[in-house]
């Protein structure tokens, strides 16, 4: 309920602007609340009251289907209560345990049998299940989306710029990279204890990042270029946005071993202490910022100008991915040697409170 109410309140100005302009289209207050009534007459919340309104109206082929739909909800509510009522009857609420422990075969078939698709593989289930963790997914795709809904909202003309609002969750990406390792907290000693290389264990951890973030990226590039009416700049944006986030994950994993940051506790909220990462993910973004923007440079300068030139987004394209694949390679190479001589000291740092 926190992270939902957090990305609601992030949100809050698009979705105040499309309330205005909701507004504004109705006209009147008469009409506004008349609008209002008919439809909440239709729903759950409001069938039961809509009957008597019907029949004043002198409509009883409307008043009989709205009296359908409160019976409809009547029903459908009885029935799940009787069945949580009934669960609860042989299989009562616990504080802690009692859950039934499920296996992830589809999952476990579809990482590779090492030990980097091991720990790709709980990578994802985390993101899946993890609050903390759903916050930074969501945020990928937020990021975007808000910027795009923003313009929209606006009801000013849209430039080829609202194409490259992918680009920004970049941002996201990078700090989520980095951090990774502290939100485990002590759990670390999992890996340490099972003799996990460091190369394994930062190139599933990306691997888990790639599988979950990458299609939230490609999706949020084609709706921004298709709304921004340039599709044909869907590959220079793909290319900024793709090349850029895989520069700055593969500089985030460099850095990782020596600046792994603070996370909030495991159970805690997302938003709690901690959450900011501390001074050690603020030098991060300082170091992403500045590599990996030099880095990004080549992708994102010609997707710039392929805004004039389309065909320059193809180069976007492929100095983007190799580029960043390059980036990626030599991050986890990097980290993995730091990681196996200092497994101690990370397990140390990132469990400490505080």
């Amino acid at each position: 309920m926190l992270v939902l109410g957090t990305l609601l309140l992030i949100a809050s100005g698009v979705l105040l602007q499309g309330a205005i302009a909701g507004l504004a289209a109705l006209g009147s207050a008469e009409g506004l609340l008349t609008a209002v009534a008919d439809a909440v007459a239709w729903t759950p919340l409001g069938a039961a009251w809509g009957v008597p309104l019907a029949i004043a109206h002198g409509e009883p082929l409307v008043a009989a289907a709205r009296l359908l739909v409160a019976l409809a909800t009547l029903a459908a509510l009885w029935w799940v209560w009787a069945r949580a009522f009934s669960a609860r009857l042989v299989q009562p609420v616990v504080s802690s345990g009692g859950g039934a422990v499920r296996s992830g075969r589809l999952l476990d078939r579809l990482m590779p049998p090492t030990p980097t698709g091991a720990v790709a593989a709980r990578g994802i289930r985390y993101r899946l299940r993890d609050p903390r963790h759903i916050v930074n997914v969501l945020g990928v795709a937020l990021v975007p989306l808000i910027l795009l809904g923003a313009g929209l909202a606006s009801g000013a003309p849209l430039g080829p710029a609202v194409a490259f609002a992918p680009l920004l969750a970049s941002l996201v990406v990078s700090t989520s990279v980095q951090l990774d390792t502290a939100y485990d907290k002590d759990a670390l000693a999992l890996h340490v204890h099972a003799g996990i290389r460091g190369a394994a264990d930062r190139a599933g951890r990306l691997l888990s990042m790639g599988v979950l973030l990458l299609p939230l990226l490609v999706v949020a590039c084609v709706a921004c270029a298709l709304v921004a009416g340039r599709a044909d700049l869907l590959p220079a944006t793909l290319g900024a946005t793709l090349g850029s986030a895989l520069v700055v994950a593969g500089v985030g994993t460099a850095i990782s071993p020596w600046l792994p940051g603070q996370a909030p506790a495991p159970g805690a909220s997302p938003f709690g202490r901690g959450s900011s990462g501390g001074g050690e993910a603020f030098v991060g973004l300082l170091a992403m910022g500045v590599v990996g923007g030099l880095l990004s440079l080549p992708a994102v300068g010609l997707a710039i100008a392929a805004v004039w030139l389309p065909w320059l987004g193809w180069a976007s394209l492929a100095a983007g991915l190799v580029i960043g694949a390059l980036v990626v390679w030599g991050g986890v190479a990097i980290a993995g040697r730091a990681i196996d001589r200092r497994w101690p000291e990370l397990l140390a740092a990132v469990s400490r409170e505080g």
